[in-house]
């Protein structure tokens, strides 16, 4: 075969690969507000929160209780100190996934912020219930006992704040982004050797 046909039959197969791979992992989402949720999370990924929030939104407009984009909107109103926002999307979410020890550790932390002890007390005894991860369930305990002993501004105070690592737990948005680009990758990786 001349070289330029070769050449073209691997442009094409390498195209076809291509498509195949975007085709199979966009088909795999089950509706438009999964597709706008991982575009955001896509974006939420690579620091571009402006575009994440564009798609998440969208995404809450096709299905207003979609899980992933009520967990970024808490998270991302929470940052933004709108409290009473993000602790509604946070409840959204513990109505689907009443055990989900990142959105107990998140709701309780909002709750503390707003000056909810109680609430945050609960939620965060509940965490260590259902959490799996022990140097999360070491920093909660630590938390409830600060509580206990008193001391205010818990989560604002220097030696917390510095020392602070979350470990998010399961299978979260981003896990699934590096699952999605690792098939992506094999899939042109094995396309790319067999016709080489």
């Amino acid at each position: 075969m001349p070289p330029v046909m070769e050449m073209i039959r691997i442009i094409l197969a390498t195209i076809i690969g291509l498509g195949l791979a975007i085709y199979t992992i966009w088909a795999s989402l089950r509706n438009k507000a999964s597709k706008y949720a991982f575009g955001g999370a896509v974006h939420a990924l690579m620091g571009n929160d402006q575009y994440a929030d564009i798609r998440y939104k969208k995404a809450l407009e096709f299905d207003p209780m979609h899980f992933e984009a009520l967990y970024y909107m808490a998270r991302r109103h929470a940052g933004q100190r709108e409290f009473s926002q993000s602790v509604s999307c946070y409840e959204k979410c513990l109505r689907q996934r009443p055990d989900d020890p990142n959105i107990l550790f998140k709701l309780g932390a909002v709750f503390y912020d707003m000056n909810h002890i109680e609430s945050a007390a609960d939620l965060w005894k509940k965490f260590i219930e259902k959490s799996g991860n022990e140097p999360n369930i070491r920093m909660v305990k630590g938390l409830l006992e600060k509580i206990e002993k008193g001391e205010q501004e818990i989560l604002s105070a220097p030696e917390f704040l510095n020392n602070f690592k979350w470990h998010e737990e399961g299978f979260g948005e981003s896990r699934r982004i590096v699952i999605f680009l690792i098939v992506f990758a094999v899939e042109f990786f094995l396309l790319f050797t067999f016709l080489i």
